[in-house]
């Protein structure tokens, strides 16, 4: 006796109709995946810190912004407080977009609007400059406006792969150091 709710001669063709479906939903769930991500979304007066609900625009030196998987947004009055979500794997894996602020050419507490995707940024960290809340991760668009401003404050230069929590831990000891000498600038 047939128990199937169609006669068995349809069961290839079924069989069938099912594996494209199931290509086709993995080939577009896929292809969300890999779309580009979300534009930044420029500063006002009102935005705050996500880290500790500080005015942005209050605060010198380059902000970041993150955009996570279910749409929304964090931003931070310093580009560093974002590599606490950055270098966290779990974090980062609800990251859709990761922006920083493009300081090449721009005056030191001025609020830039060309944010650039964190993966494109070279980052000058541990200069004189302050941020926010002291040692900031100063970030640039072209390598030659990161070298001009580490050869100006002092720092070093690194791209997003090689900021790993070993390397976001030691700058914050860097930062309780240097304000214990006071060093650095606004």
């Amino acid at each position: 006796m047939n128990r199937l709710p169609f006669p068995p001669s349809m069961l290839k063709p079924l069989s069938m109709g099912v594996l494209a479906l199931s290509v086709s939903l993995s080939l577009s769930c896929e292809g969300a995946k890999n779309q580009a991500p979300a534009e930044p979304v420029n500063l006002t007066q009102d935005v705050t810190c996500a880290s500790d609900g500080m005015m942005l625009m209050e605060f010198d030196g380059p902000k970041a912004q993150i955009l996570w998987e279910n749409g929304e947004r964090s931003f931070f009055c310093e580009a560093r407080e974002a590599f606490e979500f950055w270098t966290n794997p779990i974090q980062r894996n609800r990251i859709h977009a990761f922006y920083v602020q493009d300081f090449g050419g721009v005056e030191w507490g001025s609020y830039p609007d060309r944010w650039i995707l964190a993966r494109d940024a070279i980052f000058v960290i541990g200069s004189k400059k302050l941020g926010a809340m002291g040692i900031t991760y100063v970030s640039f668009a072209k390598p030659s406006d990161a070298r001009l401003f580490q050869l100006e404050q002092g720092g070093r230069t690194l791209l997003l792969e090689e900021i790993t929590v070993e390397v976001f831990e030691s700058s914050q000891f860097d930062q309780i150091r240097q304000m214990q000498e006071g060093v650095g600038s606004q």
